[in-house]
């Protein structure tokens, strides 16, 4: 893992090529399952554009990332880094699949809010920043509820509500987690248990 500390200079060389190497990897994977589909004489249709978008879209969220990667220090920042990492993707993909279609986006940013929301603030877990780790996750969990319910108020029935459903589930169900992972290490009976 690239320490937050880490200089701009050096993330804009990590993190770009670290993200044109996946989405090579990906575009990799899905000429192997285009040629087994051509080999079992089933019909696919590949476009030369979802190529493209794997790398390019890998390119451009690792410039993303570099430049915001100092948000990863706290929760939310953690977030938004992952949001804004898998946003590109998405909306890459989404194009090069239907490049007609505007509720793109709106998928997109549903499922970069999704997945690269669990991403990053599964990834700020992972470092143990702060004795009070659990206090701070809760209190993120709060202030993004009560950002989403204000959002739900405000635009019901249209997409940020959607959005925000997100907003609200994915902090939540994460503090949720982390506490009971953190009663589960200072209960001596379970830790018996599994001794």
């Amino acid at each position: 893992m690239v320490p937050a500390h880490t200089g701009l200079r050096k993330r804009l060389i990590i993190f770009p090529l670290l993200g044109a190497g996946i989405g090579i990897a990906f575009a990799t994977w899905a000429l192997v399952a285009g040629g087994l589909a051509l080999a079992m004489r089933t019909p696919i249709h590949l476009p030369l554009p979802l190529l493209l978008a794997y790398p390019v879209s890998g390119l451009l969220s690792g410039v993303i990332v570099a430049l915001a990667f100092p948000l990863v220090r706290w929760l939310g920042g953690a977030l938004v880094v992952g949001v804004l990492a898998m946003f590109p993707l998405y909306f890459f993909v989404s194009l090069a699949i239907d490049p007609l279609s505007l509720i793109d986006i709106e998928v997109a940013g549903a499922a970069a809010v999704f997945v690269g929301g669990i991403v990053g603030v599964r990834a700020w877990m992972e470092e143990h920043r702060r004795a009070n780790r659990l206090a701070h996750v809760w209190l993120f969990a709060v202030a993004s509820s009560v950002v989403a319910w204000s959002i739900g108020q405000h635009w019901a029935g249209q997409w940020p509500a959607y959005l925000a459903i997100f907003l609200f589930l994915i902090p939540v169900s994460l503090a949720v987690l982390v506490s009971m992972d953190k009663r589960l290490r200072r209960d001596p009976v379970n830790q018996d248990r599994a001794a």
